[in-house]
C-alpha cells in the first residue's frame, strides 16, 4: 500500500444528537430573497444552455459539492428542480446524507 492504512479504532463516533452544528436557517438563500451579487463570464452561457436543454426535453444534470448546500443554496437548487431546469441532481451531500438527498430528489419530481 502506498499510504499507511487509517486506523478506524481511533475514531470517536457520537450520535448525531450529541454533535454540534454551526448551521441554521439564517444561511438559506431563497429565490425571491436578498443575496450577494455574483458574476462570472460563464454564468449567462451556462444558463442559456440549461434553458435550451430543458426546453428541448433533454436531461439536465447538476453535480456540485456539499459546500454549495452548506452555504445556503439548497432552496435555489430546489427552485431550479421545481421549475424543471434540473432533471437530476447529485451533490456531495448524497455521500453524507443519502436520506436528505433522496428527499430533495423526491420533492423535485413531485
Amino acid at each position: 500500500m502506498p499510504f499507511p492504512q487509517f486506523d478506524r479504532r481511533k475514531l470517536k463516533l457520537r450520535p448525531l444528537a450529541e454533535r454540534s452544528h454551526d448551521l441554521d436557517r439564517s444561511c438559506l438563500i431563497y429565490p425571491d430573497g436578498p443575496r450577494t451579487p455574483f458574476e462570472h463570464d460563464a454564468l449567462e452561457p451556462l444558463a442559456e444552455r440549461i434553458v435550451a436543454a430543458a426546453a428541448a426535453g433533454r436531461a439536465v444534470i447538476l453535480f456540485c459539492g456539499a459546500h454549495v448546500i452548506r452555504k445556503g443554496n439548497g432552496p435555489l437548487l430546489v427552485d431550479l428542480m421545481e421549475r424543471g431546469a434540473d432533471t437530476e441532481a447529485e451533490t456531495g451531500l448524497r455521500l453524507i446524507n443519502p436520506k436528505r438527498s433522496a428527499e430533495l430528489l423526491e420533492k423535485a419530481s413531485s
